[in-house]
């Protein structure tokens, strides 16, 4: 059954009257892109309200145009908005939307995605492509030959694939909205789901390609618009309930990277993206400049199913509002210093760059009241349906257009026989001269005349036949019939139905038939007197020759008689010719006419007919959508009717009385009949322009211009201003203010509403003083509530937002965050997942922290990955704190350069001095050298990078908290603070292991100088025997009597050429403290006892420590890196030797 969808209620149609809409905001460039299927039915939506609601650039256009709002979809469908994947787990389009024409889609379909993926070598070639996991992703099952599978690379890959295309388009789209503007604001608006594959993949190169290409025509603002996973669980069907949590991963992974990207200017997350044809643009900023959520209003296991529709009604409801003129929006410089003023309050770290929107509206349906008006009109005139031709109704036509003065149709024949031969007769002239010039100068004058007598009346019937074919003749026999199909077809007993089924082949009985029936009339005349051919010859040819030869026939006959008989039978030879080629002109007249009644017929009364019988079913499928809905409140809640049509039913349909319907179908049809050229060329924009006029001009202009006030007069019977402004008040204002809640469910424990800033307004028409009255005291009870006259003409809006408001505050974040980090890899989920691009310090987007602050999670219960990641930042922000890191202004501070290098410098020295320390003198420098390693200090000075320093920090264990809160949700910093830890950690190693060897040496040698007096005095003593190269600890023990060698000749002891240090160095080393206890324990008994052993020892070591032999021993040590130490060895043993000798009188 055809319809005329622009006329048609449930497709977003209907009758429109101009002047009940309101003017295009001015001088403003306005650019809508919607994303995915969610996004495109958010364009669908705006764009149904905005050729409802907003006056066209030109008004009386037969195809309403909007130069300066541009609609973009973006999707993986091949053409129309309306086609929907079959593997798609949904398919939410709710109530009467219009469609995006082709030329507003812009296809990121890829025929051929599989086969790309399967080839490695060509995905490596292209930069812009780097970042995909294309081994990883595979091929999955739930890829479609279009779609994304719900994998978010995919989506990316695919819009990137179109990257250079899709730039080109968006700066056209911009250009061509700017068109005619001079300096223009210039907005563009993005709509997306964050849950699915195409949308959530693509958002964010979208957002920065539109920024990079607004940047180079001169700026604008980006508005980006998110729906959360509730919008689309609301409206999916049972069977697809298994995605729920791969959606709320999706979603997940788009919230972190949203909200990661809305941070970048202060988590150092900057870098540049490559795009096709080499082009490169820096993520340095926020996607986009002002961010709404849209979500569910409130959170339950069973999401609301008008979720869906209503958030879509307020979206575009906001929509329109920006895009009247004279509306009010948000004032985003209040709402940004807003912002600030909330983060001064916060006592945890969260990122408050988020808005979120709640409408409702107060309508009256003009468009469907309009409708309801011309649907019932339309249905009176509907009786033409029923008035079906009856074969006297064919012959009636017959008789009227083609016959004159005759009553029956069997008459019409020689009517139109009689029309043809106007002008002429039968009758000839008789031949001037007698029979004696004939026969003297023969007959050629006498054939002339009558030859030229039949010509004549032959050019008669052609003239006549020429009258009677020519189309544009009135007369004709198609203009005689065109005029009587007009009457018919503007007479209500009638119709252009009935009239078509006059000429329609279709009917058993038409006007064809009639005409079928005249040329076979003709035919069987024209038969007839073709018969008579050879006669009329013969009886001619006889005479002629009886006159000829003078044949006498009879007694009496003479040669005037013979040429009597001559020329009578030439007079009907001529006739019978002159009757022939009548009927010849006559069957091409019905030839001809025929065909012009066909084509007549095709082309006009068919399309005429169809136009007919398409608005009767647009009006009829109107009248019972209308019929369906007049006791129907809107479900979602967020547009509301001020009044339906059965309050209203009795005020129209007394309307409707007031028509005389034959008079309106005659002046319906006749605006059809005046204006062929709108119709015959069958453009529905043309033909549902020119009856929307109609409708609102002609047939109800008075009642279709009435004002919003008039009609609350009708619905509440209230004349008196005043009263109808308490009633508008208590019946109204209240309903929609309570209506208008922001489209975002808080979650209390880590975000309350009370935290958030609120923007709100009150919008109304500017021509209703009850309305503003009403308005005036919603603002009295109310002082958020601010009044704002409106050009829109046909509702009470009310608006009010949400600003400053985390994303970890929603509701249902939580769901989502532990989905997500309870699930295995799920690769392609992340824009980013290891393969970096230019200058990207973080890479991997898989470890991006949880939404949720860390000071409000609790990791007990979390998911392992959870865990994992938060508290290995919440590690390195402790320890960076305690390397004081952080500044007090929360700056990320490093090493100062001069002070690394004079650290190094430092470490550099005691290393090199380490080995020069040999003796005791050397002590004195060591201690201050290991003093000015201790006490060394590298200043710590602020680098570029700094976290956020704000929120409500009374304390400053709450300052450090929300420090931590910041820096565990930023990752590019916990690199860089770990590369400047670990450099301050390996310059602390290299410190102390400096400092280490430094004490060591110093305690070495100190505790060196009591071991060279103890071995001195066991050799001195005897306890340890020195001879030549052997040096002997004997020890006797039960009459048993051990050797301990320490040194002798040979590799086994490496300085046994100098066996005084051999021995010492053995001394240390081999044998343990206890030994060495028992040593000098010994030698302490010799000495308490005065042993003889003393003075035979004495005497014998003055040859072994002879001044020569010890000389030797010194010049030796040249060959060992150990000289000095050596030599200061020897001179000590030489010097406790003398020592030695003159305390015991050797």
């Amino acid at each position: 059954m055809a319809v005329y969808s622009k006329l048609l209620l449930s497709a977003g149609g209907g009758i429109v009257s101009t002047t009940q809409q309101a003017e295009q905001v001015k001088n403003t460039a306005t650019v809508l892109i919607g994303l995915g299927g969610t996004g495109i039915d958010a364009l669908r939506t705006i764009k149904t309200q905005v050729y409802s609601r907003l006056k066209a650039d030109n008004p009386d256009a037969a195809v309403p145009r909007y130069q300066h709002i541009r609609f973009l979809g973006v999707d993986t469908t091949v053409e129309s908005s309306d086609d929907r994947d079959e593997e798609t787990p949904y398919n939410p389009t709710k109530g009467p939307l219009r469609k995006l024409d082709n030329t507003e889609i812009f296809s990121i379909y890829n025929p051929n995605i599989r086969r790309m993926l399967s080839k490695p070598e060509a995905m490596k070639m292209r930069d812009e492509l780097a970042w995909i996991r294309w081994k990883d992703i595979g091929m999955p099952p739930i890829l479609t030959h279009s779609g994304a599978g719900a994998i978010r690379q995919i989506g990316r890959f695919q819009i990137m694939n179109k990257s250079a295309a899709f730039m080109s388009r968006v700066e056209q789209e911009i250009n061509e909205a700017k068109a005619g503007l001079v300096n223009p604001t210039v907005n563009v608006h993005i709509f997306t789901g964050l849950s699915g594959g195409t949308g959530s993949g693509c958002f964010l190169d979208v957002c920065y390609m539109v920024q990079h290409i607004a940047d180079k025509l001169g700026g604008a603002t980006v508005f980006g618009y998110f729906f959360m996973p509730e919008v689309n669980l609301s409206v999916m069907p049972m069977p697809f309930s298994r995605y729920r949590d791969y959606i709320f991963r999706n979603a997940y992974a788009a919230m972190q990277e949203l909200d990661y990207c809305m941070q970048l200017p202060g988590n150092n997350g900057a870098f540049t993206q490559k795009y096709q044809n080499g082009q490169e643009i820096r993520w340095d900023r926020p996607p986009v400049d002002v961010c709404f959520l849209l979500g569910a209003e409130e959170a339950s296991e069973t999401i609301p199913y008008d979720t869906y529709a209503r958030t879509m009604h307020v979206t575009a409801q906001y929509m329109i509002n920006c895009l009247t003129y004279g509306a009010r929006g948000i004032n985003w410089l209040t709402a940004r210093a807003q912002l600030q003023a909330m983060r001064a309050q916060m006592n945890v770290n969260a990122n408050i760059m988020y808005f979120s929107i709640g409408a409702s509206s107060a309508v009256v349906p003009f468009r469907e009241i309009n409708t309801y008006l011309a649907s019932k009109l339309f249905g009176k005139f509907s009786c033409i349906c029923q008035n079906v031709p009856t074969q006297a109704d064919v012959e009636k036509l017959a008789v009227s257009a083609l016959a004159r003065d005759v009553q029956s149709v069997s008459d019409i024949y020689n009517s139109l026989y009689y029309e043809l031969r106007e002008g002429f007769d039968d009758s000839y002239a008789a031949y001037a001269d007698d029979w004696k010039f004939v026969r003297d100068y023969g007959n050629k004058e006498m054939l002339t005349s009558y030859t030229n007598q039949t010509a004549s009346k032959l050019n008669f019937a052609e003239k006549n036949a020429k009258s009677m074919t020519t189309a544009g003749n009135k007369k004709s026999l198609i203009g005689r019939v065109d005029a009587q199909m007009r009457k018919l077809i503007c007479n209500i007993n009638y119709g252009p139905m009935f009239a078509y089924g006059l000429v329609s082949a279709a009917r058993s009985h038409n006007l064809l038939n009639v005409i079928a029936g005249l040329i076979a009339e003709n035919n069987s005349r024209w038969d007839q007197e073709a018969a008579q051919t050879s006669l009329r010859q013969e009886d001619y040819d006889r005479a002629k020759s009886d006159f000829d030869n003078r044949r006498k026939r009879s007694l009496f006959d003479t040669d005037a008689k013979r040429f009597g008989d001559y020329e009578y039978y030439l007079m009907l030879l001529q006739q019978h010719r002159l009757a022939i080629g009548c009927y010849e002109k006559l069957d091409q007249v019905l030839n001809v006419f025929r065909k012009q009644l066909e084509e007549r017929t095709a082309a006009y009364y068919f399309k005429l007919n169809h136009i007919c019988e398409t608005l009767v079913n647009t009006f009829k499928e109107n009248r019972d959508t209308l019929a369906r809905e007049e006791t129907a409140q809107a479900k979602d809640g967020a547009l509301i009717p001020l009044m339906t049509i059965a309050e209203l039913k009795k005020t129209l349909d007394a309307e409707i009385e007031k028509i005389n319907v034959p008079g309106m179908l005659d002046a319906f049809m006749r605006l059809f009949l005046e204006n062929e050229d709108t119709w015959l060329g069958e453009d529905e924009n043309k033909i549902t322009k020119m009856v929307n006029t109609f409708f609102v001009k002609t047939a109800f202009g008075d009642f279709a211009n009435r004002t919003i006030t008039s009609f609350l007069r009708d619905k509440y019977g209230i004349s008196n201003d005043a009263q109808l402004a308490n009633k508008i008040y208590n019946e109204w204002m209240k309903k929609l203010t309570m209506k208008a809640s922001p489209l975002f469910y808080f979650n209390n424990t880590v975000w309350s509403k009370d935290q958030t800033a609120g923007l709100a307004f009150l919008s109304f028409p500017a021509a209703s003083a009850p309305i503003k009255a009403a308005a005036e005291m919603m603002y009295a009870t109310d002082k958020m509530w601010c009044n704002k006259e409106s050009a829109l003409t046909d509702r009470i809006y009310v608006m009010c937002s949400a600003c400053a408001l985390p994303l970890s505050a929603y509701k249902k974040c939580e769901v989502y965050e532990n989905s997500y980090f309870s699930s295995t890899q799920g690769w392609g989920r992340h824009y980013y997942e290891g393969k970096a691009a230019p200058g990207m310090l973080f890479n991997d987007w898989r470890k991006l922290s949880p939404l949720t602050p860390q000071k409000l999670l609790t990791l007990e219960d979390a998911p392992y990955k959870m865990r994992e990641c938060v508290s290995t930042a919440q590690e390195l922000f402790d320890e960076a704190k305690r390397f004081g890191i952080f500044d007090s202004d929360n700056c990320i501070c490093e090493p100062e350069e001069h002070g690394i290098k004079t650290q190094r410098e430092l470490i550099e020295l005691a290393k090199n001095r380490i080995p020069q320390i040999s003796k005791a003198a050397d002590l004195a420098a060591a201690q201050e050298l290991l003093g000015q390693l201790k006490n060394s200090k590298i200043p710590m000075v602020a680098t570029k990078y700094g976290i956020q320093n704000d929120g409500y920090a009374k304390e400053v264990k709450d300052k450090i908290e929300i420090q931590k809160d910041h820096f565990v949700s930023a990752p590019a910093y916990h690199i860089i603070v770990k590369k400047i830890l670990d450099e301050m950690k390996s310059l602390g190693a290299a410190k102390n292991e400096a400092i280490k060897l430094l004490e060591d040496k110093i305690t070495r040698i100190g505790a060196g100088n009591r071991a060279i007096s103890d071995y001195c005095d066991a050799i001195f003593t005897g306890v340890i025997t020195l001879e030549g190269y052997m040096v002997v600890y004997r020890k006797s023990e039960f009459g048993i009597v051990t050797e301990t060698i320490l040194s002798k000749r040979g590799d086994e002891f490496p300085f046994s050429s100098i066996p005084a240090y051999q021995g010492f160095l053995s001394y240390q080393s081999l044998l343990n403290d206890d030994i060495r206890a028992t040593i000098k324990k010994s030698v302490d008994e010799r000495y308490n006892e005065n042993s003889p052993e003393i003075r035979a020892t004495g005497t014998m070591l003055k040859e072994e420590l002879a001044d020569t032999k010890v000389q030797a021993w010194v010049m030796r040590a040249d060959a060992f890196p150990e000289k000095a130490e050596i030599v200061d060895f020897i001179m000590k043993v030489k010097q406790q030797f003398n020592t030695f000798c003159m305390e015991n009188g050797i």
